[in-house]
């Protein structure tokens, strides 16, 4: 019974990293930008506090409002997923066996699947 608690624990551990590395991407495109969070929730039709709490880590973000965001700042997913990696890498020091595998299978994909038009 406590191997399933320390698996279910490590997962949880590796998603809250995976959501504050997404956030911190965000935050460092907005700003290498120039642009405020308060412009950037306008755009989303968020509250700024709103995107504040993406950036911070604090909530999750559905792939709906990630694409929009995106969008809004012009940057492919690519790209976004691979200083998220960094992120990640930073962070925790190790990525998650799970999460490696979906960012090398980025790098051996064509990259144009991933751009956003």
């Amino acid at each position: 019974m406590n191997d399933i608690y320390f698996d279910e624990r490590s997962e949880y551990d590796m998603r809250t990293v995976f959501t504050k590395a997404v956030g911190q991407e965000i935050y460092r495109i907005r700003r290498s930008r120039v642009m405020t969070g308060k412009e950037l929730a306008i755009q989303l039709n968020v509250s700024q506090q709103q995107v504040s709490r993406y950036e911070r880590g604090i909530c999750n973000i559905t792939v709906d409002t990630l694409i929009l965001i995106l969008n809004v700042l012009n940057v492919s997913i690519d790209e976004f997923f691979k200083h998220v990696y960094l992120n990640i890498s930073d962070i925790k020091g190790n990525v998650d066996e799970s999460y490696q595998r979906i960012f090398l299978s980025l790098k051996e994909n064509d990259k144009n699947m991933f751009k956003i038009n």
